[in-house]
């Protein structure tokens, strides 16, 4: 059996299969979503913001950059909290934002008043989905007692640009 090494590819093997490099990016797929979406659900809802991406390997790790501009208004209390779903089944996030709050990466709170918190949001999470199928990563939200709203400028109620980065890195 013949291989060819090359310090930049991998390796590269006489069936034509290429093995990368530990730490070397292999592709990049990029989301960008703007669409407005709000929820008043204490639980977990899509946002419709998602990426596919098709690993080349099964040993690689998908790197995933969630980045939005995100609001809450509360006369309850509390607000906003968001995590990435992968496949639709499978939340990322592995603790509970707060008390009552579904698994979240990111969090924003109020504990008194009337008034709306409007500030963006970055979730970041190396996953290991050990699949070389089509695999979905998808931004959920929800609120308790607030409405909570995802691309969105706040004050204005118009639209602001999200963007869901995933990068697949050789194992």
């Amino acid at each position: 059996m013949s291989m060819i090494i090359d310090g930049t590819n991998g390796l590269t093997f006489n069936n034509a299969t290429t093995q990368a490099s530990a730490g070397n990016v292999l592709q990049v797929v990029t989301s960008n979503y703007a669409t407005l979406t709000s929820t008043s659900s204490l639980g977990l809802v899509a946002t419709g913001h998602s990426v596919t991406i098709t690993p080349k390997f099964s040993t690689s790790k998908i790197l995933i950059i969630a980045n939005a501009v995100v609001s809450t208004s509360s006369t309850n209390g509390w607000g906003f909290f968001s995590t990435i779903y992968r496949n639709g089944s499978t939340n990322l996030a592995t603790s509970a934002g707060g008390a009552g709050t579904p698994a979240a990466f990111d969090a924003i709170y109020s504990s008194t008043g009337s008034y709306q918190f409007t500030m963006p949001m970055v979730m970041q999470y190396l996953d290991s989905p050990a699949t070389t199928s089509a695999t979905t990563y998808a931004v959920y939200m929800g609120g308790g007692g607030a409405t909570v709203k995802y691309c969105t400028d706040g004050w204005y109620g118009s639209t602001t640009p999200a963007v869901l980065t995933v990068l697949e890195i050789a194992a």
